[in-house]
C-alpha cells in the first residue's frame, strides 16, 4: 500500500466521522512464504494495522514489542509450528489474543481448537473467509 493511498484512508475516516486516533485493530501474522505475506498485506493492509513475520522467532519479537489483538499463524513456520508459537505465546504472556491457524492441510481444522486456536481458514484462503473469521475473532474478544 503506498503513502497516498494511507493518507486518502486517514482523510476518509475523518470525512466519515471517524477519529484519526481511532486505533484500528493490530493483527500478527506469522507466515513464511514471503508471497502469501505480501498478498495478505495487500488484502487485509488497508483495514487494520499488521505485523509481519517470517518466523517463530520473528513472531515472538514482534509480538513482545507491540502486542496485536490478534494473531493470524501459518501452520508451518521454518523454526516451529504454528501451534507451537501459539503455545508459546500462551505460556510467556498469558491468554493472549484470539488466534487463527492458516493451512494448506485441511484435517488440521479438526484439531486446531485443541492445539489454542479460535479459528481455521484453508489455503488457498477466499478474502471473505480469512476477514470474516478475524472479524469473528474480534468480535468475541470484546
Amino acid at each position: 500500500m503506498t503513502a497516498a493511498v494511507v493518507t486518502e484512508l486517514g482523510n476518509r475516516r475523518e470525512e466519515i466521522g471517524c477519529s484519526p486516533q481511532t486505533r484500528r485493530p493490530r493483527i500478527l501474522v506469522a507466515e513464511n512464504d514471503a508471497e502469501t505475506r505480501r498478498a495478505l498485506c495487500t488484502l487485509l493492509g488497508d483495514r487494520y494495522d499488521l505485523d509481519l513475520g517470517a518466523s517463530m522467532n520473528d513472531a515472538l519479537e514482534r509480538y513482545a514489542l507491540r502486542r496485536p489483538d490478534l494473531l493470524v499463524i501459518d501452520c508451518e513456520l521454518p523454526d516451529a509450528t504454528g501451534p507451537h508459537l501459539v503455545q508459546t505465546i500462551r505460556k510467556s504472556w498469558g491468554k493472549g489474543p484470539p488466534a487463527i491457524l492458516v493451512s494448506t492441510h485441511g484435517e488440521r481444522r479438526a484439531v486446531s481448537r485443541d492445539e489454542g486456536f479460535d479459528a481455521f481458514v484453508q489455503k488457498p484462503f477466499r478474502t471473505l473467509d480469512l476477514v470474516w473469521a478475524i472479524e469473528r475473532a474480534l468480535m468475541l474478544q470484546r
